[in-house]
């Protein structure tokens, strides 16, 4: 039975797949006219296994994230809508989301609903700090209750990202670092849950790169306090002529 190849060690820098655009130019730190991404992952770098192909047009909006089978057919997809140059929409198999701006083109609202019945699911509205960087958001489940309120501050090499669950008690923080290529170059999350606590860190170390600058060939480890495990990631890139 074919299974889908799921990547849990090598997180994307971003804080949800629903909430934006993960595989963007800006998330991804690509450069050049890139077409196509196809990532593949694995515990030796000379065997790895293939999982995502990311497509772009030549502005860089991303047009459809396909997962790849092991067999080599493909999964559930992605596809993007745009609308003067802004994400508008985009659809798979479970979820559409729907994405709103204020008249500065700030993205101030997110939905996501239902591909069975068309309902609403949960709602995200972001907000701004006066310099215009995002500051935070906060979620609402289908009955318009407060699922989290994220905070986020910068820092010279990264951000922080702070979740309070509605009784203000912290339920999980993210921090991302950068190298000075500005690629992700640590990622820690600690989660509480119940008064206890779980950590884990994954740094990035990046082996190889191509003419234009973004990078070919990563590894990644991951800790936890009982645990460390290295893996390898490849980004297979074409480029536009």
């Amino acid at each position: 039975m074919k299974k889908p190849i799921v990547l849990v060690l090598a997180l994307l820098p971003v804080r949800a797949a629903f909430a934006g655009d993960p595989s963007s130019y800006k998330e991804q730190n690509l450069k050049g006219k890139v077409r196509t991404v196809i990532l593949c992952t694995g515990d030796d770098s000379t065997r790895l296994v293939c999982y995502n192909k990311i497509s772009y047009d030549r502005q860089g909006n991303e047009l459809s994230h396909i997962i790849l089978y092991s067999d080599g057919t493909h999964g559930d997809s992605t596809y993007y809508l745009y609308q003067d140059g802004r994400l508008i929409e985009h659809d798979n198999i479970s979820w559409r989301t729907k994405f709103r701006y204020d008249a500065t083109g700030k993205l101030v609202e997110a939905s996501r609903y239902t591909r069975a019945d068309s309902s609403l699911a949960e709602r995200v509205l972001y907000s701004y700090s006066a310099d215009g960087s995002e500051n935070g958001e906060k979620s609402y489940n289908k009955d318009g209750q407060l699922n989290h309120d994220m905070k986020v501050t910068y820092s010279a090499d990264g951000q922080i990202e702070t979740y309070y669950l509605p009784s203000g008690q912290v339920q999980l923080k993210k921090e991302y670092y950068y190298d000075k290529n500005g690629d992700l170059s640590t990622h820690k999350e600690f989660m509480a849950a119940d008064g206890e606590g779980m950590q884990r860190t994954l740094k990035y170390t990046y082996l190889r790169y191509d003419r234009q600058g973004n990078w070919v060939m990563r590894s990644q480890v991951h800790s936890t306090p009982d645990f460390q495990v290295r893996t390898f990631t490849a980004r297979h890139i074409e480029y536009y002529e």
